[in-house]
């Protein structure tokens, strides 16, 4: 066996782990969608069960995180560059933190009803992690995922209507100042995650640049 047949498969773990780290997103985002359309009709113990469900993905998150880095640390040779695969990680991990954090802050809060808002977000939200889980999939063989990115930067621009429109329709019927602060905070985590989507995808279009 020569060298390179011996250490590339060794190496082809970053994407593995990569993959894990994006379908462990997806489930997250899956759950939140679901957590979300439910909460309005859901006991107070059924909204802990699904927070603590979301935060288990979030800890598992964290875990395959440390270790690719580990990994990382501890490697001569990568598939793609240290910084590329290191931002990706990183990315990926921020999107499950973010997802548990909208999750947690609406029972914290004691938000009693979701609205449309929330609603058109997370399912948003479901659609754009798809995209990138899709092209993260596809990763190892440096394919071009133009249509996924095509999508990505479409569902980003959407997620930004729905904020804006849902911040001007909250300030113009609601009379609760607090009831205003406590969603205007979850409508910016919901909104964070779609950003952070696309920044994972336009990591993803600089590593196909490099390798083209």
């Amino acid at each position: 066996m020569g060298f390179m047949e011996w250490v590339l498969p060794k190496e082809n773990q970053f994407f593995e782990m990569l993959s894990a780290q994006s379908e462990n997103c997806l489930q997250a985002a899956r759950e939140l969608d679901g957590f979300v359309r439910e909460y309005s009709s859901a006991t107070a113990a059924k909204r802990e069960t699904s927070v603590r469900s979301i935060s288990a993905r979030e800890n598992k998150g964290d875990d395959i995180t440390h270790a690719i880095i580990e990994k990382l640390n501890s490697s001569f040779i990568t598939p793609i560059d240290k910084e590329d695969l290191y931002q990706m990680a990183c990315l990926l991990d921020d999107i499950i933190d973010i997802i548990n954090a909208a999750a947690v802050h609406m029972v914290l809060f004691n938000v009693k009803k979701t609205d449309k808002c929330m609603v058109a977000l997370s399912g948003v939200i479901v659609q754009i992690v798809g995209e990138v889980d899709i092209c993260v999939t596809g990763l190892r063989n440096l394919r071009n995922m133009k249509t996924q990115h095509i999508r990505i930067h479409s569902l980003e621009n959407k997620g930004d209507d729905i904020y804006h429109e849902g911040l001007a329709a909250l300030f113009r019927k609601s009379r609760d100042p607090i009831d205003i602060m406590k969603r205007r905070e979850i409508y910016g985590l919901l909104e964070s995650v779609i950003d952070k989507c696309e920044s994972v995808e336009n990591v993803m279009e600089n590593i196909l640049v490099k390798h083209a």
